[in-house]
Order: C-alpha cells, then structure tokens, then sequence
C-alpha cells in the first residue's frame, strides 16, 4: 500500500526538538503539505479526519496534529510488554482488550512464553484499562467511520506499539491508515510501510538512539495534561452526532465489516441486522 513517494530520507543531520509540542507542530505541518497526495484530493474535510494518538507523550503530538488540522482527537492505548531484566526493550505491545503484538525475536527466542513475562502482560493490560478509563469516555467505536486515521507517538522504536494500534484500528474497520512520528529509525519504518497507506516521518537519523536524545525536554507527561487535553475533544463529541458510516457504506456492511466472525451464531447475526434495520427507519 505504502507509496515510495512518501519514503522518508535518511538524514545524517536529523531534526532535534525542543521538545514535543515543538515535535508536534514539525510533523502537523509537514503532514499538512503531504495529505493531498497521500488522499489523492486537495479538498480535504476535516470531519472526515480523525487522529488517533498512544498515551501519554503521543497524545502532546496528536494535540499538534488535530489543532493544524482542525480534526477530532481520540486514544488508543497500547503498551508495550518489557524484558524483565532490561524494561525499555520491548517484546511486543498489548492493547487494552488483551491482544498481544511480539517481536519476532521475542517469539524466536520463546521469551513470550515465560511465566514472568505472562505477568508483565497482565500488568500492562491493567495499566491500558486504567488509562482508557481515565482519560476519556469515549470507546474507540464512538468515533465513527472516518476516511482517514493518522495514528501518532512521540517517537518510533522497535514499532511494537504502533503495531498494535494500527492492528487495533484495522480490527474497527480503518479504511485508510496514516502513520505519523516526529522520529524513528529506518528499519522500523519500513516494517511498518506494508502495514499502512503512508509513513509520514520527517526525521530519521542514521544512527536512531533512544529516542529521548532526540529531544532536549523529554518530561514525562502525566494524567492530568492527557485528561486536560482530551477533555475538550470528548465534550465538542457530545454535541455532535456520530459518523458511523462513510458516505459510500451502508451501516449493515459497516457493522458486518466490524464483525466479520464466521463462527457467530446465525440467529445471533440476524438479531443484529434486524436491530440494525430498525435503527436506520428511525434515522
């Protein structure tokens, strides 16, 4: 899907932040320039856009991006899944309803199958769950249908969150997925090309570090800055009502597309699309 137009450049120089509103701002207008040909249309609707950003430091970037874009601003909440002696190396990410993304090495190495890691998984799904619920009220089927999805971070790794997102939105029926970061290192990048419909990545070192050198301010952002911010997007969601649907998709294939398990029950699945049907006369 990916499109060599948009391959990031290797940049022995790459861009150093200040910090991640300044990261934030870099990417919105870099990405701003490059919607028109990522969407194949220079008349863009923001209510057709919708970013998606990974808690805590990606939500300061999503911030960036929505208020350049003047689009809605939703969560998910991956978490990455440690090595228990080394915890800033990810095997892989779990999301807040318990699927599991791992690094092939993790899986080569059979560290996913350990008791100790088994528990970090617990631990972080618990984590995600709590953050889900304090941050928002908002589930991620709340926000609708969109055209398009830019899901960002603060920074790319090994992609193992990311990778769980993106397959968290994919799993909500994402039509089209746009990958977005401040930075990130090659190799990650052009895993994730094949994932999504663009990678949009304005710096990328030769030599990728940890990414807080790449910033001169990588405070932790807490609780309280996430819920400030994601308050004003919930309340303005409230007074609007709800893009199920793109404009060329019924709701019976948009709920289908949603839960495509073969193995439910038929009458079940006839229940649902009578309720449904309902649902569209009152419309």
């Amino acid at each position: 899907m990916f499109s060599s137009l948009f391959t990031p450049t290797v940049d022995p120089t790459a861009k150093h932040y200040k910090d991640r509103i300044d990261a934030g701002k870099h990417l919105a207008e870099v990405l701003k320039q490059k919607l028109p040909q990522i969407l194949k249309t220079d008349k863009i609707d923001p209510s057709r856009l919708l970013v998606i950003s990974l808690p805590r430091g990606g939500v300061i970037i999503g911030e960036e991006i929505a208020k350049e874009l003047n689009c809605d601003h939703g969560l998910v909440f991956p978490r990455k899944v440690g090595h228990p002696s080394h915890p800033e190396v990810a095997l892989g990410a779990v999301s807040e309803s318990g699927e599991v993304y791992w690094n092939d090495w993790a899986v080569e190495e059979r560290l996913n199958t350990t008791n100790m890691v088994k528990s970090i998984v617990e631990r972080e799904q618990k984590e995600a769950k709590r953050r889900k619920s304090a941050y928002t009220n908002r589930d991620i089927q709340d926000y609708g249908v969109f055209d398009a999805v830019i899901v960002t971070d603060d920074a790319l790794a090994t992609g193992a969150t990311m990778k769980s997102a993106i397959a968290t939105l994919k799993h909500h029926g994402a039509k089209k997925i746009i990958c977005a970061v401040p930075v990130g290192p090659k190799d990650t990048i052009d895993d994730l090309q094949s994932q999504v419909d663009a990678v949009v990545c304005p710096s990328v070192p030769k030599r990728f570090r940890a990414a807080s050198l790449h910033y001169d301010d990588w405070s932790e952002v807490s609780d309280d800055q996430v819920k400030q911010i994601m308050k004003k997007y919930d309340e303005a969601a409230a007074k609007r009502p709800i893009s199920r649907t793109s404009t060329t998709e019924s709701k019976t294939e948009s709920i289908l597309k949603l839960h495509p398990d073969p193995l439910l029950p038929l009458p079940l699945l006839l229940l649902r699309l009578r309720f449904l049907r309902l649902d569209n006369k009152s419309q």
